[in-house]
C-alpha cells in the first residue's frame, strides 16, 4: 500500500515536471537555434557530449512546482522523483544534444561522490526481439547540480552518461519496432563522499542501491525536432511498473582440505548467497543465470601472531619501511629446511621480517624473501600468549575489512574512495563484468596425506571437487552438512544459518559461486633479536601465521535470468554492493609449541637438580675448611660466654 502511494506520487510529480521541462526543452531549442534542418552546435560540444541543460540550475528546472514537501529528514533514503528524456530528434543529426536526466530527492542531505563512475543507474541496455529487457548495466551518472536556497542540497540533478550511444541506439531501434522509445530502470546506486548534512566522517561506506522499478515510454518529439512537431510539440510519455529483484547479498568462501599442489597454497572459491522472493520464482521460474561485476585484488601479506610482545612492537611499524631500524622482534614464515653449511647450522625461511641473519653461537636464520614493510598485523583475538592459539585461529573477514578501513582513513587516492592502494599486492586494471549460469562449474583440488605412514613416505592423495555456479539451498542442518553440500566453509555457518532461517520461508536461498583463486598461508616463527641467555632461543614460538588472499571489491549483481520451461526472463536487480573478503583460515601444516613449554619446565627441573648436585659437590670438596671455619666460628661465639662464666666463678671464690 505504501509503495503504491509512493508510485502514484511519483506519477503526479512526473506529469507536473514534464509540463515544466518540456517548456524548457522548447526554449533551450530556440536559444541554440535547434530547428529542423538547421543545427547550430559547436564541434567541441558534439565531441564532449555536453549540452546546455547540464548547466541549468535545479531551482530553475523546477520553478513553478510546489516543493514545500521536500524537507530535511535524516531517517529517509534518497528517492528518484523524475526521469527525463531531453532533445530526442527524428533524425540522428537532431540528437546531438540528446540526454537522459534524473532528479533525486535527498532528504538526509547526503553529499554524493563526484568520482567518475561512483553513481550509477541500473537500466536495461539490451532488448530481445519482443522489445523487452534482455540485459542491464550500471550506467554512470554525472552530477549536474543540486538545489539551493531553502532547498539547499535536497534535490540533486544527474545526467545519464550514454558514453557509447548504446541507450540512444536502443531507443531508436525500439521506436522503429514499437513506435515508442523505452527506458527500463531497476534502481539508482549512489555513493556518498564522506559527508552527511555538513558533518564529515573518515570511512566512506559502500554505495546504496535504491529501488526505482519503473519503465518510461516516450513518443513524439519536442517542437522543432521532427517534421510533425515543427509547429508544436508532440512529445508524450507513459509509465509502467517494472518488476525487479531485491537481493540482500552476503558472502562466503570454501577451501578444500590440503594444498592444491603448491607449497602453502590452497584453491579458494568465492561465493555470495541471497534469497529470491518465492512469488517471483512462481511467476518466472527458477534462478538460471546471474550477471555481476567486481574489482579483483590480492591483498599484501597479513601477519597474525599470538605473542603479545611481538604484536605490540610490530604494530607500531605497520605501513613503515623498517630498513635500518632497530626492532627487537621479527618473524620467519614458511620454514623450508634446517641445514649445515660450512659448519654453521642454518634455518631457512621462505619469508622473513626483521629476522636474525646470524644467530647465537653457530645458528643462522635466513629468508629467501625479506619483508620490510608490513601493512597488516593482527593479534589472535582471545588467545594471546596461549600455546598454539594461532594454529587454529580463523581471522574473520569483518576484522580484516575494519582494519583496511581504519588503515585507509585520512589517506588520498583510495580505491573506490575506500581502500589505500598499498594494502594490495595486485589490483586488476578494470572491473570484471561477467555472467554465469546454472550450467557453469568450478573445479578445485585438495592434496592431503591419508595417514601418518603416507606422510612419512610422501604418498599424497589428490581429491577433486566440482560444484555448479548456482546451488539452491534446501536444508541447513549443521556446519559440516552445509560445507559438504553447498561448499561454504564451516566458519561461515553461523551467519549462513541465521540468514537461511530468516529468509527461507518467503524466499528461496541460493548460493552463487562466482570466482576461484589461490589462498596462501604458512606458519610463522616469532623471533627475538635480543636473546643473550645460554639456554634462550631466537625462536620464541611458532604461534603465528603469514597469509595472503584474493578479495572482490564492490561486488554487485546487475540482473538475473529466471527460467520457466524454455522461457528465460531477465530481471534487473536492486542490491547494495558488498566487498567479498574471505576469512583468513589456518595454514595446512602447523607445528605445536607444546614441546617448548615442556622443554622449558624440563630445563628448569634440570637446572634445579644440577644446582642441588653442584651445591653438594662444593660442600664435599670444601668440607675440611668448612669444619675448621665452623669450629673457629663456634669458638668465637662461645668466647664471651666463657669469659662471663669465668668472671662469675672468680667472684664466688673471693666471697668464700
Amino acid at each position: 500500500m505504501v509503495m503504491e502511494k509512493v508510485k502514484e506520487r511519483m506519477r503526479r510529480i512526473t506529469s507536473a515536471l514534464l509540463c515544466v521541462l518540456l517548456a524548457a526543452v522548447t526554449v533551450l531549442g530556440c536559444i541554440f537555434g535547434v530547428q529542423h534542418g538547421e543545427i547550430e552546435v559547436s564541434a567541441a560540444e558534439i565531441q564532449t557530449g555536453g549540452n546546455a541543460f547540464d548547466g541549468t540550475s535545479v531551482n530553475e528546472d523546477l520553478q513553478g512546482l510546489d516543493l514545500s514537501g521536500y524537507t530535511f529528514n535524516a531517517t529517509l533514503d534518497p528517492q528518484v522523483i523524475y526521469f527525463m528524456e531531453y532533445c530526442y530528434g527524428e533524425d540522428v543529426i537532431d540528437c546531438v544534444n540528446y540526454g537522459l536526466y534524473v532528479y533525486v530527492y535527498n532528504p538526509a542531505k547526503l553529499t554524493f561522490s563526484d568520482r567518475a563512475g561512483a553513481n550509477t543507474l541500473n537500466m536495461a541496455v539490451e532488448y530481445n526481439a519482443e522489445g523487452k529487457p534482455d540485459g542491464y548495466a550500471n550506467v554512470p551518472l554525472r552530477i549536474c547540480g543540486q538545489s539551493t536556497g531553502t532547498l539547499e542540497g535536497l534535490i540533486w540533478k544527474f545526467r545519464v552518461m550514454d558514453e557509447g550511444n548504446e541507450i540512444l541506439s536502443n531507443a531508436r531501434a525500439l521506436e522503429r519496432q514499437t513506435g515508442e522509445r523505452r527506458y527500463d530502470v531497476a534502481g539508482i546506486q549512489l555513493w556518498t563522499a564522506g559527508e552527511a548534512n555538513g558533518e564529515s566522517y573518515d570511512i566512506i561506506p559502500l554505495p546504496e542501491d535504491y529501488v526505482f522499478a519503473m519503465t518510461y515510454f516516450y513518443s513524439g518529439y519536442s517542437k522543432g525536432f521532427s517534421d510533425s512537431s515543427m509547429e508544436e510539440s508532440t512529445l508524450d510519455f507513459r509509465t509502467e511498473d517494472l518488476t525487479t529483484v531485491p537481493l540482500d547479498l552476503r558472502h562466503g568462501f570454501y577451501r578444500p582440505e590440503g594444498t592444491n599442489g603448491d607449497d602453502y597454497t590452497q584453491d579458494s572459491l568465492a561465493s555470495v548467497y541471497f534469497a529470491v522472493p518465492n512469488d517471483l520464482i512462481e511467476e518466472y521460474g527458477e534462478l538460471y543465470a546471474v550477471h555481476f561485476t567486481f574489482l579483483e585484488a590480492v591483498t599484501d601479506w597479513m601477519f597474525v601472531t599470538g605473542n603479545s610482545d611481538v604484536y605490540n612492537e610490530l604494530l607500531g611499524y605497520a605501513g613503515q619501511d623498517i630498513t635500518g631500524k632497530d626492532l627487537q622482534y621479527g618473524f620467519g614464515a614458511g620454514r623450508e629446511e634446517n641445514r649445515v653449511d660450512a659448519g654453521l647450522w642454518e634455518v631457512v625461511f621462505e619469508y622473513g621480517y626483521n629476522q636474525i641473519l646470524t644467530g647465537f653461537g653457530t645458528n643462522a636464520y635466513i629468508s629467501r624473501t625479506d619483508l620490510t614493510n608490513l601493512k597488516y598485523i593482527f593479534p589472535v583475538d582471545g588467545g594471546m600468549d596461549e600455546t598454539d592459539s594461532a594454529d587454529d585461529y580463523v581471522l574473520q573477514w569483518e576484522v580484516i575489512q575494519e582494519y583496511m578501513e581504519q588503515y585507509s582513513a585520512g589517506k588520498s587516492d583510495l580505491i573506490f574512495g575506500r581502500y589505500a592502494p598499498e594494502l594490495f599486492s595486485w589490483v586488476a586494471d578494470e572491473v570484471t563484468d561477467k555472467e554465469l549460469s546454472a550450467e557453469d562449474e568450478f573445479h578445485l583440488t585438495g592434496i592431503t596425506f591419508d595417514n601418518w605412514w603416507n606422510e612419512i613416505w610422501g604418498i599424497e592423495t589428490e581429491t577433486p571437487y566440482t560444484m555448479p555456479a548456482i546451488q539452491e539451498v534446501t536444508s541447513c542442518q549443521s556446519a559440516a552438512q552445509v560445507e559438504a553440500a553447498y561448499y561454504l566453509d564451516e566458519s561461515c555457518y553461523d551467519d549462513f544459518k541465521e540468514y537461511y532461517d530468516a529468509n527461507s520461508n518467503d524466499g528461496t536461498v541460493y548460493v552463487f559461486h562466482f570466482a576461484q583463486s589461490e589462498y596462501y598461508a604458512m606458519e610463522a616463527y616469532n623471533l627475538d633479536n635480543d636473546v643473550t641467555g645460554l639456554f634462550d632461543s631466537y625462536e620464541m614460538d611458532s604461534n603465528a601465521r603469514l597469509l595472503k588472499e584474493t578479495v572482490y571489491l564492490n561486488f554487485d549483481i546487475i540482473d538475473v535470468s529466471m527460467k520457466k520451461g524454455e522461457t528465460i526472463t531477465v530481471l534487473g536487480v536492486v542490491a547494495n554492493p558488498i566487498d567479498v573478503i574471505p576469512n583468513g583460515t589456518p595454514a595446512v601444516e602447523t607445528t605445536s609449541d607444546a614441546w617448548r613449554d615442556w622443554a622449558e619446565e624440563f630445563m628448569k627441573l634440570v637446572l634445579s637438580i644440577l644446582g642441588i648436585i653442584g651445591g653438594i659437590a662444593i660442600i664435599a670438596l670444601l668440607w675440611g675448611p668448612i669444619t675448621t671455619l665452623l669450629g673457629l666460628l663456634l669458638k668465637l661465639i662461645c668466647m664471651p660466654f666463657k669469659a662471663i662464666s669465668k668472671a662469675v666463678k672468680n667472684r664466688k671464690d673471693k666471697k668464700k
